[in-house]
């Protein structure tokens, strides 16, 4: 192994073991720390996306469709799937190894001289925003389009004085811990990202309507709810029609209708005459692994790690392979609401396995095992590539759950 390598592979280990999660009440601490650094993206356009799921996708299409355009785009998101450089891209290519290894090594010397002035070190998504932000910054962008990484209201991404556009694609329960139990609480954190006199575009369910027009009249934000008027032609690949013009999505699953949709329309809110032409380039172009991902005939990566993205992959199952049988293998860390993901996935699976995975969140799931749902914790990559081998012509598999647990899979199955 290369030293640079070596030192990289190091410095990845550093980052991912300081805190995930500090207590704050508000984001002096970032704040200060970008203010210590003199980061500042005054002259990039900045869009902020937030939401339960489907950010990853939305952010996913933006990019493109601002690629097909001819902009310079720097993009943050989270979490990684194969690589850890995916979180931090430019003009859509992760950053390479030699200017992650520079960022990592420039917060890490910064965060010793941070906790000397500020008597606390930063945390792990904090650093990581940290060096984002840096190089967006070097790179002189026209526009960056950064995902929320928990919440919004108290989130790293958050601490910027403001967002020239915000987009929240959908409110669902997630992340209780640090969000509250409650739909409206969780909405109340992710509307945190808006700013007075900002402007929003959503595709929010339509039960959390009037809490956001509340909301947002307060703080006299120009806001555009969505109505998803569209009709799918077909599913293989994703094709619509939408306002008298046809796309076709990059990614699969009709579950990415109201994701395509938000970029379409924040693709025509940013000041830069993006032409539909150049939209149904970047939607058709705009890739994510372990969404709906077909690996193999009938056999589905998909990382829906809550109840809403298992409804959402329910729902296009159910469209897709509604004469199939449905046999899912599933993992999640031990922070998810694991037996509310299971009740609902008895709904529509015909068989359901829990399988374990190398992550130091992971908690066994064996407590989980009924009459339908069975617990296998021998070598995961070995059970998953026998269950593909010996699979029926009527069945499809669905290997599921935490985005971690997926991007594992696809690492090894490749």
């Amino acid at each position: 192994m290369k030293h640079d390598e070596k030192k990289l592979y190091e410095l990845i280990d550093w980052i991912q073991s300081q805190p995930k999660f500090k207590p704050k009440a508000d984001l002096d601490r970032m704040k200060q720390a970008l203010k210590q650094k003199e980061i500042s993206l005054d002259h990039t356009y900045k869009i902020h996306v937030a939401g339960t799921n489907g950010k990853g996708s939305t952010v996913a299409f933006l990019t493109e469709i601002c690629l097909a355009k001819g902009l310079r785009v720097g993009t943050f998101s989270s979490p990684y799937i194969l690589e850890f450089s995916e979180r931090i891209c430019i003009n859509g290519k992760k950053v390479s190894s030699e200017e992650l290894l520079d960022l990592l090594r420039n917060v890490k010397d910064f965060n010793e001289t941070f906790y000397k002035s500020y008597g606390e070190s930063l945390s792990f998504f904090e650093l990581l925003t940290l060096a984002a932000y840096s190089l967006f910054q070097k790179e002189k962008l026209d526009v960056v389009i950064i995902e929320v990484g928990i919440g919004g209201l108290l989130d790293a991404t958050n601490a910027l004085d403001y967002y020239d556009l915000s987009l929240i694609t959908n409110i669902g329960f997630d992340h209780m811990t640090q969000l509250g139990n409650t739909l409206t609480s969780i909405a109340y954190n992710k509307l945190g990202i808006l700013r007075e006199n900002g402007r929003l575009i959503t595709t929010v369910d339509a039960n959390l309507h009037d809490y956001f027009k509340a909301y947002t009249e307060v703080l006299n934000v120009d806001m555009k709810i969505l109505e998803i008027d569209a009709q799918i032609l077909s599913e293989e690949p994703l094709s619509f029609s939408y306002k008298r013009d046809i796309y076709t999505s990059g990614l699969m699953g009709d579950y990415q209708l109201k994701n395509a949709i938000l970029a379409i329309e924040a693709a025509k809110a940013i000041p830069f005459n993006i032409n539909v032409e150049q939209i149904k380039k970047g939607l058709k172009s705009a890739f994510l692994p372990a969404r709906f991902m077909m690996i193999k005939p009938d056999v589905i990566v998909d990382g829906a790690h809550n109840e809403h993205a298992i409804s959402a992959l329910k729902n296009a199952l159910k469209q897709r392979f509604s004469k199939k049988k449905i046999h899912l293998i599933y993992s999640a860390l031990g922070d998810k609401d694991i037996k509310a993901m299971l009740v609902l996935m008895e709904s529509f699976a015909d068989h359901i396995d829990l399988v374990s995975f190398p992550d130091s969140r992971f908690r066994s799931l064996k407590p989980y095992e009924t009459d339908l749902i069975q617990y296998h914790p021998e070598d995961v990559v070995s059970y998953v590539k026998n269950k593909i081998a010996h699979k029926s012509q009527d069945e499809v598999i669905v290997i599921t759950g935490s985005l971690h647990f997926a991007g594992y899979i696809l690492k090894h199955l490749k």
